[in-house]
């Protein structure tokens, strides 16, 4: 029954080390992204060259799934079929380069197979699309959050001290802490 007990526990300290791990693994990029967030003052950052987007809804998206975070690489020029990322009135759209003449470029929405009304500067052109990576940028938004940090470093807190204040204590130490009580 011993031998259970400890196999038992060690599984435990594994499954703790790896979910401590888990919330370290969505800690960190979220605690980035919410200081370039703000000290950039925007909802795209940069770092290095790159630049990161989430894709919102169907309609700015082009294609790409709601939720999905998009990485961006700047470019000096942007050649027709370039799939890209803008700022348009406030918000971040998608959509391929369908012409690009005297510094203003129209885009090429993929998912409804017809061009965006209207061009945009190519100064709010934010990237070339580099990278997606559906569904990172849901949940990264929430864990950026006030309560989505706050959230995770509770949790990782709580796991961090689970093991000791789940372990069996030695017979020393409970008349240790019974010694202390009688003597206040």
């Amino acid at each position: 029954m011993k031998l259970f007990i400890r196999i038992l526990r060690r599984a435990a300290a594994i499954v703790n080390g790896l979910v401590v791990l888990a919330i370290l693994a969505a800690l960190v990029p979220a605690v980035c992204l919410r200081a370039a967030r703000e000290w950039q003052n925007t909802d795209t950052p940069s770092f290095a060259g790159y630049a990161a987007a989430v894709a919102q809804d169907a309609e700015t998206s082009s294609g790409l799934a709601a939720g999905s975070l998009v990485l961006l690489k700047k470019a000096q020029e942007y050649a027709v079929g370039d799939r890209v990322a803008c700022r348009d009135g406030g918000e971040t759209v998608f959509g391929a380069v369908f012409t690009n003449k005297d510094g203003r470029i129209l885009l090429y929405d993929t998912a409804a197979k017809r061009v965006r009304p209207g061009s945009i500067p190519a100064e709010q052109v934010l990237g070339v699309i580099h990278n997606v990576l559906p569904g990172v940028g849901g949940w990264l938004d929430k864990a950026a959050s006030n309560t989505g940090l706050l959230a995770l470093v509770g949790a990782g807190v709580l796991l961090v001290e689970l093991p000791a204040f789940l372990r069996p204590r030695k017979k020393g130490e409970e008349e240790a802490e019974e010694d202390e009580d009688e003597e206040e």
